[in-house]
């Protein structure tokens, strides 16, 4: 089974990370802080960000996806900056 986490603010995601919002258009978080996630027991999740973000990723434990066909290939470049535009 697939989950849909759907973030339409920063402060949505930051709940999720359990980080404090320090400001609602900007924020840097490191995610080797942040808490585990169970994704509620789901193995693949689809994020949407209703924002733009950037994420400079080294690869421990997940695999990114384009969008949610299978055709795209999996990226495995390391380390990773991986932009996301809003509504995707």
């Amino acid at each position: 089974m697939e989950g849909m986490y759907r973030f339409e603010s920063i402060n949505d995601y930051n709940l999720l990370s359990i980080h404090k919002t320090l400001h609602p258009l900007v924020n840097v978080l490191d995610m080797s802080l942040a808490n585990p996630r169970d994704w509620d027991g789901n193995k693949k999740v689809q994020l949407y960000f209703g924002f733009y973000c950037v994420f400079l990723k080294e690869f421990k434990g997940c695999d990114l996806r384009y969008d949610r066909t299978n055709k795209n290939p999996v990226y495995h470049y390391k380390p990773i900056c991986y932009f996301i535009f809003p509504k995707r």
